[in-house]
């Protein structure tokens, strides 16, 4: 019997999951994705996705869910729409014109001046000015699906990700957006795992960090994709390629594992802590460190494969990290910037 399908988003904070009600007309119904890292108010109704952000002192604490640099500019992206720059690290503004207040959770460069961002209701955006003013390139007002990741791997080619298994590709720097076709992961009748988070590994093979310790994989410049069993029970959150090749995974309950092969096979690191991974950056002189819920703070001076696991006196959930140009760290919330404590 042919399923009908249909989707109601419902984001709530709870800590920082953004859990997905999914309701089928039938028996028959992907598994409730409950565990998809993001911070973000109940979703905005498809009128507001082409309306602009609204210009406010109050952005500079918003919630921040993700952010890149490229050379000095500091990018981030988070609720309604609220984008904010920044060259110090010290001092942020938020972007003069963002057209559209849908929550945004992906953001990537390619240089200081051309980057996309990506989120709620299928919302793709474009800058060419290092994301002062951002033009739109693509939305779905039909359903709110969701693109947690966008990833590009120069100015004409990249990708954008999200809830059951989106996978969008463009080759044009995005005035054309296609939909690909992933393959089920194991013991799954279909492919309906979110995807979360895209990165390039540093001999060029492409990754996703997707639910239930799956890892895409591509080695054709995302042209096709193999899943990988990494052996967690837990979703993946985060990924980082270091400077060695090591890759790290990291997400739901403490989940954190490693890969020395490119990302073919994966083996856990163990940690002291159940605490959820939310992101890792590496410094310059080479340590690791990573965020996640209940102010959980990690590092590493041996390449990841141990860590040292801390807290936060206040508790404070950390959303996205990043390091300035002189190797700072960079924390963010759902409170915007943090202090490093």
């Amino acid at each position: 019997m042919k399923n009908k399908m249909s989707l109601k988003t419902v984001v709530a904070f709870t800590g920082l999951l953004v859990s997905f009600s999914l309701y089928a007309a039938d028996s028959v119904a992907p598994v409730p994705a409950a565990d998809a890292p993001a911070v973000a108010s109940p979703p905005v109704g498809n009128g507001l996705v082409q309306m602009p952000a609204v210009i406010s002192e109050g952005s500079l604490t918003s919630a921040v869910l993700a952010v890149t640099r490229e050379g000095d500019r500091i990018v981030t992206v988070g609720d309604r729409g609220v984008i904010l720059l920044s060259d110090d690290g010290v001092k942020f503004h938020q972007a003069k014109a963002v057209p559209t207040r849908a929550t945004l959770t992906s953001v990537s460069f390619v240089s200081d001046k051309e980057g996309w961002a990506a989120g709620h209701w299928g919302v793709i955006l474009h800058t060419t000015d290092g994301g002062e003013t951002w033009t739109l390139q693509r939305d779905n007002l039909i359903e709110d699906r969701p693109l947690f990741t966008a990833f590009f791997t120069d100015s004409q080619n990249g990708f954008a990700a999200g809830l059951w298994s989106t996978l969008l590709a463009t080759h044009d720097g995005g005035k054309i957006w296609q939909a690909l076709t992933v393959p089920a992961a194991k013991n799954s009748a279909k492919a309906d795992r979110n995807l979360l988070k895209m990165f390039s590994t540093a001999k060029g093979t492409l990754l996703i960090a997707a639910e239930a310790g799956t890892v895409y994989r591509s080695t054709d410049k995302g042209a096709t994709w193999v899943p990988v069993e990494s052996g967690s029970r837990g979703s993946f959150w985060t990924g980082i390629s270091l400077k060695s090749g090591t890759i790290l995974m990291g997400g739901l309950a403490g989940n954190l594992f490693r890969s020395v092969d490119d990302g073919k096979k994966w083996a856990q690191v163990t940690l002291t802590t159940r605490s959820s991974i939310t992101d890792m950056v590496q410094l310059p002189d080479g340590k690791i460190i990573a965020a996640g819920l209940d102010g959980l703070s990690l590092a590493s001076d041996d390449d990841g494969k141990t860590f040292v696991a801390g807290q936060r006196e206040d508790r404070l959930s950390i959303t996205a990290l990043v390091a300035t140009q002189k190797g700072v760290p960079l924390l963010f919330s759902k409170e915007g910037l943090v202090t490093t404590k």
